[in-house]
């Protein structure tokens, strides 16, 4: 009858949407480990810049970005990203490690209080201070400051330096410019700290405390997912030479049984009626990193179903 109708109707919708659930739970899944997974391999190479960047002054990069987020609204990895980039330039300008470690984290830090102030990006306030080592002029010119070779000259007179412009060295250029670029902006320094409690900071808080988040994660999956990675490279390493010593139509033969019996169960899993490894070789980097988390989690399942 009707009733019977609409209840199997009912039941078949529940199924649909259940099903929907679970890809879109897996999605979800998916695409927070590769977030976490990007995040956390970022951390590991800016923190290798730190060190090789700032050298002996590599405390002062750390103690920055300690407090990063609460006073400049930075996430660790943005501002050891950021102040790493200015120490290189100033180290390149010519500036000992004090003074450019001193610049390098004070520039960095003013990229958040200028993000703030003006309602810009921090990407972009970076972008903008970088001219403190280039010269130019043009990109500081939406943040109020003037930097021609007129200004610099007053502002040298005023601190009392006598040496031209001219003959000044490079290092020397970039001191006046960083002496003169934060004078002009010292209205917005301080103001992230200030006005911290608006909802544009907030959401700004959140953001880079979601990014600190994900970075946790992704370092702890890539030293759990590292050795399976390590061992996948083994296997294929070994395959290729394999393939190499062998004659055209032998290789053809021994990729078709790779294909169909390696790792069969585990690439059931990831990818039904298709070989881990021949998906595995031909997928681009984002794939990869499904498929590397597939894997594990497929491995953690089987391991805990024999412990139980």
């Amino acid at each position: 009858g009707l009733p019977s109708k609409l209840g199997g109707v009912s039941s078949a919708l529940k199924g649909v949407a259940s099903a929907a659930a679970a890809a879109f739970s897996v999605k979800a899944v998916l695409n927070f480990g590769k977030a976490a997974l990007d995040i956390g391999s970022q951390v590991a190479e800016v923190q290798n810049v730190v060190d090789t960047a700032f050298g002996d002054m590599a405390y002062k990069a750390e103690s920055f970005a300690d407090t990063a987020i609460e006073q400049f609204g930075m996430s660790a990895l943005s501002a050891k990203k950021t102040a790493s980039t200015y120490m290189s330039m100033a180290r390149g300008m010519g500036l000992d490690e004090e003074a450019a470690s001193d610049m390098a984290v004070s520039l960095a830090g003013l990229t958040g209080d200028v993000a703030s102030f003006y309602n810009i990006s921090q990407e972009l306030a970076d972008t903008k201070l970088k001219s403190v080592f280039t010269g130019e002029t043009e990109t500081l010119k939406d943040l109020g400051v003037v930097m021609t070779q007129a200004n610099l000259k007053a502002y040298a007179m005023s601190q009392g330096i006598t040496k031209s412009l001219d003959a000044m060295s490079q290092a020397e250029l970039v001191a006046l410019r960083y002496g003169y670029v934060t004078q002009s902006l010292s209205l917005a320094q301080g103001d992230f700290a200030k006005t911290s409690g608006s909802w544009a900071n907030q959401t700004r808080i959140l953001s880079e405390y979601w990014k600190e988040f994900l970075s946790i994660v992704g370092q702890g999956l890539i030293q759990v997912l590292s050795p399976l990675l390590q061992m996948l490279n083994q296997i294929l390493d070994e395959v290729v030479e394999l393939a190499r010593g062998l004659p055209p139509a032998a290789a053809a033969c021994a990729a078709l049984f790779i294909a169909t019996h390696s790792l069969h169960g585990i690439s059931w899993f990831i990818c039904p009626r298709k070989s881990f490894l021949s998906v595995f070789t031909s997928a681009n980097s984002s794939v990869k990193n499904d498929m590397l988390i597939c894997l594990s989690m497929s491995l953690l399942y089987h391991k805990s179903k024999r412990l139980c």
